[in-house]
Order: C-alpha cells, then structure tokens, then sequence
C-alpha cells in the first residue's frame, strides 16, 4: 500500500490498485444493503492506516485494525534466511509481524 492507494496482487501477475474512496463506498453499499450488524475490517500492507485514517464514516459499523500507520512499513517476517524460511525458490516473506501474530495467537 501507499497512500492513498491498496496495490493487491490478482492471478499473480496482475496487480489491482483500489482507491479509498473505491473501498468506502464499497464498505457503504455493504452497510446499506444490511449484509452485516457489525463487521471487523483486518487489513494488512504497508501503510495501511492511510486508507481509513479519517477517511472511513462513523455510522458503518466497522472496527478497522491496519498492520501500520500511515507511514511506516507492515514489517516482513519468515523472509529468506530467516527461521522458517519460504521455499528457496521464493525470495519472499511469508507474512508481516501483524497477520503473523493474530494468526498464530489465534491458532494457540
């Protein structure tokens, strides 16, 4: 991520940049077609906290948690060399310390 843009991979090769206001009125749509009472928004990249911070209508229903700020990176962990490590075909992280800790705290 970047503000104010989300960059997500689709197919693996293609890459899909969604704008807040795209993501807002998403999240609307859904609150006004009555598809949640409550809804918890996780969201993980670097910063993240661009895409809600003072962006997001009170009046949704949603608790957003972001893996950063505005302005600083999520955090690469289980990266190459690191234990455990990607297979060594992937120069790659496996997750960031956010998804990373409520996963496995979730998975204990």
């Amino acid at each position: 991520g970047c503000p104010p843009v989300l960059i997500y991979a689709d197919d693996l090769n293609d890459f899909l940049r969604k704008y807040v206001d795209d993501l807002n009125d998403v999240l609307r749509k859904k609150h006004d077609s009555g598809t949640y009472k409550s809804l918890v928004f996780y969201l993980e990249a670097c910063e993240s906290g661009s895409i809600f911070e003072g962006l997001l209508a009170q009046d949704l229903g949603i608790y957003v948690t972001t893996a950063s700020n505005a302005y600083e990176s999520s955090w690469g962990t289980y990266c190459s060399g690191q234990y455990p490590s990607p297979p060594p075909e992937y120069e790659t992280c496996l997750g960031d310390l956010y998804s990373v800790a409520w996963m496995e705290d979730r998975s204990t």
